[in-house]
């Protein structure tokens, strides 16, 4: 006999996360671990790399419309790396939310959406353990 599978909109949802969508949800597991209260606000941080000042400017002026503290800075790279590929611009973005798994996934994807419009690339997030 075949039996239904019972799919629920956070199963099906959970079937189409993609790999960064993991990673977002591994670093909301570890905070539970560390007992986090993520029904409560956290400063969250996060983060994104541009390969001009120009770019990350741009990148910078966008966000910050939408209620972020933006800070960028030439991102630091080893003696090997100098020597050969461009440097990069680090910017880090913070705001203060909830940091539910709904919030964060949306988040991510709005800033991976602006790293690939202005060149760069997002590189996760982070914060501190609020219990």
């Amino acid at each position: 006999m075949i039996s239904r599978l019972d799919f629920n909109d956070r199963n099906l949802q959970l079937l189409l996360m993609d790999a960064r969508d993991e990673k977002d949800l591994a670093v909301l597991r570890r905070l539970e671990e560390l007992g986090a209260d993520l029904g409560k606000p956290h400063t969250v941080d996060f983060f994104l790399y541009f390969p001009s000042e120009e770019l990350a400017k741009s990148a910078a002026g966008e966000i910050e419309m939408d209620g972020y503290v933006v800070n960028f800075h030439l991102a630091p790279q080893s003696w090997w790396r100098r020597l050969f590929s461009k440097p990069e611009w680090s910017c880090c973005a913070s705001k203060s939310m909830v940091p539910n798994t709904e919030t964060i996934l949306e988040t991510s994807t709005w800033f991976n959406d602006i790293a690939q419009r202005f060149s760069g690339q997002y590189d996760g997030w982070g914060t501190e353990v609020e219990k």
